[in-house]
């Protein structure tokens, strides 16, 4: 039964790994709210290690500017490179220790790009799902193989592993069509 608890636990540890991550990335895409997170995908290189920017500099809004904050001077034209870099499509401007990024209204058509790169996430994810679940079966699978475990406890062990996909699944369904409505507007 430990063996079977092991690759439940390793299966739920994955999937909730794959969707921080897909949450993540859905971050990085813009809605119609100027938020802090559209820069968390943004990577710096201080002194030659990559580095979220959240962790060299502060964060604020003020209507549809972003105002960088940078604690360590030295960085201030690394961030501007990352963000430059970063293919977020805007132009940051360096004021004194300050850097701001004014971020236009979004258009029709930039909205329908933002939703189709969601759901081209979304898939991503779900394939990722899909690979943990066959690598979770698998393992059963090689334990029944093995005489570790009987047909009946694979058989019951799937049909639990198979719930614990679809809430995950569906969890990233969920946070997709969310994303599309704050992207619509």
């Amino acid at each position: 039964m430990e063996l079977i608890n092991n690759i439940e636990s390793n299966l739920k540890n994955r999937i909730a790994k794959s969707i921080e991550v897909f949450a993540d990335h859905l971050k990085g895409l813009r809605t119609n709210v100027v938020s802090p997170d559209f820069l968390s995908a943004v990577k710096i290189d201080a002194h030659g290690q990559f580095m979220p920017i959240k962790s060299v500099a502060s964060i604020t809004v003020k209507d549809q500017t972003l105002h960088v904050q940078v604690w360590d001077k030295s960085l201030i034209k690394a961030v501007e490179k990352g963000i430059m870099d970063s293919k977020l499509n805007v132009n940051p401007s360096l004021e004194g220790d300050s850097i701001f990024i004014k971020i236009p209204p979004l258009t029709q058509e930039r909205r329908k790009e933002l939703v189709k790169m969601a759901k081209d996430l979304k898939e991503k994810s779900k394939i990722s799902v899909r690979t943990i679940r066959q690598d979770s079966m698998s393992d059963l699978k090689k334990l029944e193989k093995d005489k570790a475990i009987s047909e009946d406890a694979r058989k019951k062990s799937e049909k639990i592993f198979e719930e614990i996909i679809k809430k995950g699944t569906a969890q990233i369904e969920l946070l997709t069509s969310q994303k599309e409505k704050d992207i619509i507007g």
